[in-house]
């Protein structure tokens, strides 16, 4: 079964429920959701969170595709309804709409998107299965899963907080993008925001039973996305079981803390080496504080060659941010004007904070961090250890006329899945959810070693 047209036009929390005109009954054949605003302009490339859900059918595949910025993406096979495809139907969960079809013997599948801005999936089961573990293939493109294990003792020690929904999660992030770019050639401006680099975090799925019995549920990712119902709850449930693993539209980390002595982003997708004529303009970190008005500054260092690579001279002095709320929300420099060194790498360092200053970081299973000796940021920077953590900031870059524009990843457009190279006209052919499979498979050996060697602890 085909993709039914190319990608629609829809606003931020909206959804498109696509129907076969050509049959007598228009049955429903798929649901596009906006997780995030689309870009308002060709020029300006943004994440454009999205969710196509295929309901299958006897000549093609059921699953769901969910991509960010048309780069990168991740596709999870279904089980097709179990008859025909007429039994996908369309549903309506606290006002918004999403798709759900039966499965297999006393199992559907429930798809729609959450108020908060994220995509729900349910495996609802009308009766005990045979096993405790549902899994399903999944093919990615250009991501990175980053596991969300326990906190350490060291980390508990540092004041973090990492909430249940979040141990045991994945935050997938952009496999080389970040930072946001202004790239200016004569009057024309082309923008392109990539921030922190994250796509999306799906969440440690839960399960609950008639009786609103809640138990937590493991979760693995490799080639699979396999999801581990305790065997006991199974057993004990009042039927029927709702099993619902949830993708957050969330770009910023998940774990909270206090910054302690200064931090710096050092691994190699989150540092960046200049090209001629950049210059950094602002810098912006995710951040709350802890009770009245807080500062937090921040910095770009130069970096050495070493392994690791670490900050050395800080660029210009710290920009600063003042919290002043409780909540976490994204906070923006005023603008600055740091010109960058071609062929130097650079880093983004944050510091000057204190008790009551909080900060964001994801769990990245490599060496991704540096800290100070201090929690300012010196004109030197001294390292005191390293660590294997993101932290929710970036910078701002403009690219001057005549300079060379920061390399690009193909284009992938979600819904009909059409790869588009640098330079090309996107090709307008509609493909099947197989051939999706297909045109993935020449990157999933690389997933699955960033799966399995790169982003886990």
């Amino acid at each position: 079964m085909v993709w039914a047209e190319a990608l629609t036009a829809t606003a931020s929390g909206e959804t498109v429920i696509t129907r076969d005109d050509t049959k007598p009954d228009r049955p429903v054949i798929r649901a596009e959701f906006r997780l995030t605003p689309q870009s308002i302009s060709a020029r300006v490339r943004t994440r454009e969170l999205i969710a196509v859900v295929d309901p299958g059918g006897a000549k093609g595949d059921a699953g769901f595709l969910i991509a960010a910025w048309g780069e990168c993406s991740l596709l999870v096979s279904l089980a097709r309804p179990a008859e025909a495809r007429d039994a996908a139907k369309e549903m309506t969960v606290d006002g918004l709409s999403g798709l759900w079809w039966e499965s297999g013997h006393k199992t559907r599948m429930q798809l729609y998107e959450r108020k908060d801005g994220g995509l729900e999936w349910e495996i609802c089961l009308d009766s005990q299965p045979p096993s405790n573990r549902f899994s399903f293939q999944i093919r990615a493109e250009e991501l990175l899963f980053c596991y969300q294990g326990k906190l350490t003792p060291e980390e508990v020690a540092e004041g973090a907080i990492r909430p249940d929904s979040v141990i045991g999660s994945y935050a997938a992030y952009h496999a080389t993008r970040r930072h946001d770019w202004s790239i200016v050639r004569g009057k024309d401006t082309v923008r392109e925001q990539y921030g922190t680099g994250k796509a999306f975090h799906i969440y440690r799925p839960k399960a609950h039973d008639a009786n609103g019995r809640m138990v937590w549920c493991d979760l693995q990712m490799d080639t699979a996305l396999t999801i581990t119902v305790p065997h006991d709850f199974l057993q004990t449930a009042d039927y029927p079981v709702t099993i619902d693993p949830t993708f957050g539209y969330a770009s910023a980390g998940g774990t909270q803390t206090v910054p302690g002595t200064a931090k710096a982003n050092i691994n190699d997708a989150h540092t960046h080496v200049a090209g001629s004529g950049e210059t950094i303009t602002s810098f912006t970190v995710y951040a709350s504080s802890g009770s009245g008005t807080q500062s937090l500054g921040l910095a770009a260092y130069t970096m050495d060659n070493g392994s690791p690579k670490l900050p050395v001279t800080r660029l210009a002095a710290a920009a600063t941010v003042s919290l002043t709320g409780g909540t976490p929300t994204w906070y923006t420099t005023s603008t600055v004007s740091q010109s960058l060194a071609s062929g130097t790498g650079y880093c983004v360092a944050l510091g000057d904070g204190n008790a009551n200053t909080n900060i964001y970081y994801d769990s990245y299973g490599s060496t991704a961090r540096s800290n100070n000796t201090t929690a300012a940021l010196p004109t030197t920077w001294s390292n005191n250890g390293t660590g294997s953590v993101v932290y929710s900031m970036y910078a701002t870059y403009t690219v001057g006329s005549g300079a060379t524009t920061p390399s690009r990843r193909r284009r992938t457009a979600s819904a009909s899945y059409v790869i588009e190279q640098k330079g090309s006209e996107p090709d307008d052919t509609v493909q099947t959810l197989a051939d999706t499979y297909s045109a993935l498979d020449g990157t999933m050996a690389i997933c699955s070693q960033r799966v399995n060697g790169h982003c886990q602890q």
